[in-house]
């Protein structure tokens, strides 16, 4: 059967996404996106006719999407357990790739030109408004305006800590997740978090 058109292109994306996050924005080349994805040669121009920085930003797009979507999943659970599954999710990450992958979002931030890093710098922002909303959505009004301060306060503060936690984990090849520790949820006392 053939291939549906958008497939090849959806393939090149997610592909993309691993590249990045294992290779960096010098090393996701086309060669390497096509190797992971399976996708044919040809593909590449049909579906990315503005080259490599076009896939990147589908790629950081769709990351962008699949974390905001996790987040969103967690409203209405108390925000301990918020900031757990978030910082767990970012444990398997580089668990699951034996330390050899981190944040695609980071990668393209940290390496590529300045238009690719206004819209990881906007994505991330997206991110981190996500998280704060899901810290504090369902918060009790009473207590909730301390809290919400507090963690959305903290999470815009310290946004270079999630990141550079999974660079740190990846370069130290840490077992154990990064933990909150000054930022965000780690500003939070636990009466605030349970």
């Amino acid at each position: 059967m053939p291939e549906a058109r958008g497939d090849a292109r959806t393939k090149m994306v997610e592909a993309a996404v691993v590249v990045l996050a294992r290779s960096g924005y010098q090393g996701a080349s086309f060669s390497a996106v096509l190797t992971e994805s399976g996708a044919p040669r040809g593909s590449i121009y049909h579906h990315f006719p503005g080259g490599k920085d076009e896939l990147v930003e589908a790629a950081l797009e769709l990351q962008t999407a699949r974390v905001i979507a996790m987040l969103e999943a967690m409203h209405g659970i108390p925000p301990r357990q918020v900031a757990e599954r978030f910082l767990e999710a970012w444990h398997r990450t580089l668990i699951g790739a034996d330390f050899a992958a981190g944040c695609s979002l980071l990668a393209v931030a940290t390496s590529a030109g300045p238009a690719l890093q206004a819209t990881a710098g906007r994505l991330f922002g997206d991110w981190m408004g996500a998280l704060t909303r899901a810290l504090t959505v369902g918060v009790p009004r009473r207590r909730g305006r301390r809290v919400r301060r507090r963690a959305a306060g903290g999470v815009r503060g310290r946004r270079r800590d999630l990141p550079g936690a999974a660079v740190d984990g990846r370069a130290r090849r840490a077992a154990g997740p990064p933990r909150p520790g000054g930022g965000g949820a780690g500003r939070l006392t636990p009466a605030e978090l349970s």
